[in-house]
């Protein structure tokens, strides 16, 4: 793996990019569900807000696959970050019972941006990779990355949420799409510049 990422110097910003956006938003899904159980006592609620995420997946993701093959897929990454900075502090204006369609509304678009966000991913992946020979690699490492996060982004989102509070988490979550958007900025420098290069060094020859 680390091989992997120091050869591939272009995915190596994304693949962080991802572990950032991933763990965050883990984090924040924990603590969402520990701030429902809270202020509702319900496991309704929390069923709901499950089921709320997964339906923008079944609604946009083919919508996010699409536009990803006809607008700039570096500035849906970026922008499907930066917009959902917003809606993941939104969290912090939850005070109690009477707040929670805020919570379910936010959970919502936050899985809308995800449903997005993740096909114009794979799509860049492809995009920037120096050697296609790396590909099969490339997705065995995504796999992982998945995993890691899942796991790791839910037991340590349960535990901050434990030290720290649900309200922190959000506010980690928001600095997250943050990190993540300047983490492809990145990505997408490292491109222009190695594509100069290339240039430059046919041109000489």
């Amino acid at each position: 793996m680390v091989g992997l990422l120091a050869k591939e110097r272009n995915y190596r910003w994304l693949f962080f990019s991802g572990l950032v956006n991933g763990i965050g938003d883990r984090f924040s899904q924990v603590a969402v569900l520990t701030m429902l159980l809270e202020l509702t006592g319900s496991g309704l609620a929390v069923g709901g807000a499950l089921s709320i995420r997964i339906i923008p997946y079944l609604l946009f993701s083919y919508a996010g696959g699409a536009l990803s093959d006809r607008i700039s897929r570096k500035a849906m990454l970026i922008i499907t970050d930066l917009i959902r900075i917003p809606l993941a502090l939104s969290l912090l204006l939850v005070h109690g019972p009477d707040d929670i369609w805020l919570i379910y509304v936010v959970l919502f678009f936050l899985a809308v941006g995800e449903a997005i966000y993740e096909p114009a991913r794979k799509s860049f992946i492809f995009e920037i990779l120096h050697d296609d020979n790396h590909i099969t690699k490339v997705n065995i490492l995504e796999q992982s990355l998945l995993g890691f996060v899942l796991v790791f982004g839910s037991i340590s989102g349960g535990v901050f949420s434990y030290l720290i509070g649900t309200k922190a988490v959000f506010a980690i979550n928001g600095v997250s799409f943050l990190a993540g958007s300047l983490l492809i900025d990145f990505a997408i420098i490292f491109l222009v510049v190695h594509h100069n290069i290339n240039r430059l060094s046919q041109k000489s020859h």
